[in-house]
């Protein structure tokens, strides 16, 4: 499959003549990378239209972004029980991991290691990191018709230079070679030839942001995760748009800084609000693929220069969002 190439979302904003902004571009930078706890205050982007001042809370546009709690359909399937039992994880590398972007695994995180357990997906913003991991996991160790695709494209070597880096550098595993790694080696997720063409096509045109590639082509510990979670939904019977949802329920929470700002265009150019955003336009490769993302900062910052205009209140610093 080919890449899809990133469209200039500008040419369907419309109204965008009615904004007289008010908007500092230096200081709207800093927005991309920042944490929901540096975003998450009662701070105001003020912005003037024809009618007079409008006033959009950024601390309004993180709760509706980032909830406590995003419980999600999709069950774990004992999968984080088989990845310690293969070797595939180890449970202190993988809290200490967590504990390098200052989020604490506890008791009720690690409850998903137990046999049986078959709990629903429990994503938050204190455990974050760690549920991607564990999804980076699954991505990386379960046979998949995706690294059955990659490992076609690129080659073995390429693949083992690539996914092997990712992985040993994140030192979650026990295994001392790349192959006991388990690299789509574990028949995990068995999957219908219908539910195959379906988590094809949906990593076919999909992205993550800190990649550059569609998620058919991992090149990230981020793609890998979300591939785990398209291969789980797929598995557990869920639809092409309950994929998607459950895609845009957890990227923020991932990646909040970024999704503020694709929220803050989809509101100024749509008059969208977040929860009536299409989910498979916000994940798909125009929109969230490092490409992407970067298109929505442009097309952003053309809209606010267009404008002419200044934020009144400063937005907090960025921090490093790794991935």
């Amino acid at each position: 499959m080919e890449k899809i190439i990133s469209k200039n979302l500008l040419s369907g904003v419309m109204g965008i003549a009615l904004l007289v902004l008010v908007f500092q571009l230096s200081q709207f930078s800093g927005l991309a990378q920042s944490s929901s706890h540096d975003l998450k205050s009662s701070q105001e982007i003020v912005i003037k239209t024809k009618d007079g001042k409008v006033a959009i809370n950024q601390g309004q546009v993180l709760k509706e972004l980032l909830p406590d709690k995003k419980i999600l359909s999709v069950t774990w399937q004992e999968l984080p029980f088989k990845l310690v039992e293969k070797k595939i994880i180890d449970l202190e590398k993988l809290k200490a991991y967590s504990q390098r972007y200052g989020q604490t695994v506890t008791e009720n995180d690690l409850k998903i290691f137990e046999r049986n357990y078959n709990g629903n997906i429990e994503i938050t913003q204190n455990n974050s990191v760690f549920v991607y991991n564990v999804l980076w996991a699954i991505g990386f160790a379960a046979k998949s018709p995706i690294l059955d695709y990659e490992l076609e494209k690129y080659g073995w070597d390429t693949v083992k230079n690539l996914a092997g880096y990712y992985f040993s550098f994140a030192n979650l595993g026990n295994g001392s070679t790349f192959r006991q790694s388990g690299y789509n080696y574990f028949d995990f997720l068995p999957l219908s030839a219908e539910q195959k063409t379906l988590v094809m096509k949906i990593a076919g045109k999909s992205a993550v942001p800190s990649c550059g590639n569609v998620l058919l082509l991992p090149d990230c510990s981020c793609s890998y995760a979300v591939d785990a979670l398209i291969l789980m939904s797929a598995s557990q019977g869920f639809n092409e748009g309950q994929i998607y949802q459950a895609m845009k329920d957890v990227y923020p929470y991932r990646y909040p800084g970024l999704y503020v700002r694709h929220a803050l265009l989809f509101k100024l150019g749509k008059n969208q609000e977040w929860s009536d955003v299409n989910a498979e336009e916000l994940v798909s490769f125009e929109l969230s693929s490092a490409q992407g993302v970067a298109q929505v900062s442009r097309d952003l910052a053309t809209i606010l220069s267009n404008s002419g205009g200044v934020i009144q209140k400063s937005i907090p610093p960025p921090i490093h969002e790794d991935h």
